[in-house]
């Protein structure tokens, strides 16, 4: 009989192979963490239940965009893009006119205005296709409310093309290792680290192999 725990966990722990370039993500990540990971360092492994809860957030995503085509969008998905030296992949593309970032929180209720680091991303996909219009769509799990925050991708630019010179010139391979400071957009993000090596990170203690 197949193992199905076991093959799921192995086969959403798989490397994607882009380990050594800057994301788009990391815009809002902390620049010691992604030097880490740039430079070859290996994070703490994820557990099954936190792989569980990503493969939640795609499905998501998958059934928004299958929502979508249904109701006659022109949607695409699996989208590559390049910018300012960062790759990243947007969730949903709506021709030439939509970038929409799905997202799934355990939280209750919807916040009052987009999340900063939610807002950043979404509008860095949207600058790199030369999309004006973004949409964060934001799923909450226990009360199944759908709160959509609508914004345009250039408020966000200049924050984009300074973080983004950043990221490049503290974290590309053989650079020194950025200070341990939490970064503005996301200081909450030191919680979930999954590198132990970082003084910052609370399971530093844990951390046996320097």
């Amino acid at each position: 009989m197949i193992n199905l725990t076991q093959v799921l966990f192995e086969q959403r722990g798989q490397p994607r192979g882009d380990e050594h370039n800057a994301h788009i993500a990391d815009l809002y990540n902390c620049d010691r963490a992604t030097w880490y990971r740039r430079n070859g360092y290996s994070p703490e492994p994820f557990t099954p239940e936190k792989l569980a809860q990503f493969a939640i957030g795609h499905g998501y995503e998958m059934e928004v965009g299958a929502t979508l085509i249904d109701a006659g969008y022109n949607v695409r998905t699996g989208v590559e893009v390049e910018y300012l030296d960062m790759i990243g992949h947007p969730d949903i593309v709506i021709g030439d006119e939509l970038l929409i970032e799905c997202k799934t929180t355990e939280a209750v209720n919807p916040k009052d205005s987009v999340s900063l680091h939610h807002a950043v991303q979404a509008a860095a996909y949207a600058l790199a296709l030369g999309i004006e219009d973004c949409a964060v769509l934001v799923k909450h799990a226990r009360s199944h409310v759908e709160a959509v925050y609508s914004f345009k991708a250039e408020g966000y630019r200049e924050l984009i093309e300074q973080r983004a010179a950043e990221v490049a010139t503290r974290t590309k391979p053989g650079a020194p290792i950025p200070p341990a400071v939490p970064n503005p957009i996301s200081p909450w993000l030191c919680r979930y680290c999954d590198f132990r090596m970082c003084p910052t990170n609370p399971k530093h203690e844990q951390q046996v192999d320097f």
